[in-house]
């Protein structure tokens, strides 16, 4: 996944309710616990399944999940995305505004 110059419309961190100086396992074991949660095939398997609008916002949330962690688990992403939305304060506790 190749970042871009501009600034995404969600941030990553609060995607995966994460903060910005967290650890790689605690990235890691959000993503799991949102992903657990969020996966498509997770409500296939209930037997109340949702409809269709919910299915596809689902989805939606699950594809957000997975494109937050593919960019804070690698290090070299994480600095492009943090140099990205903090600029030169990256590495502080910067607020990401949505």
């Amino acid at each position: 996944m190749m970042l871009t110059t501009s600034k995404p419309s969600v941030c990553y961190y609060k995607v995966l309710n994460v903060s910005t100086n967290s650890k790689p396992k605690d990235i890691k074991s959000a993503y799991y616990l949102l992903a657990k949660k969020y996966h498509p095939d997770t409500y296939l398997t209930k037997s109340e399944k949702p409809s269709e609008a919910q299915f596809n916002d689902l989805d939606l949330k699950f594809k957000q999940i997975t494109e937050a962690y593919g960019v804070l688990s690698d290090p070299e992403k994480r600095k492009q995305y943090d140099r990205l939305i903090f600029g030169e304060s990256a590495g502080t506790s910067a607020e990401f505004e949505n």
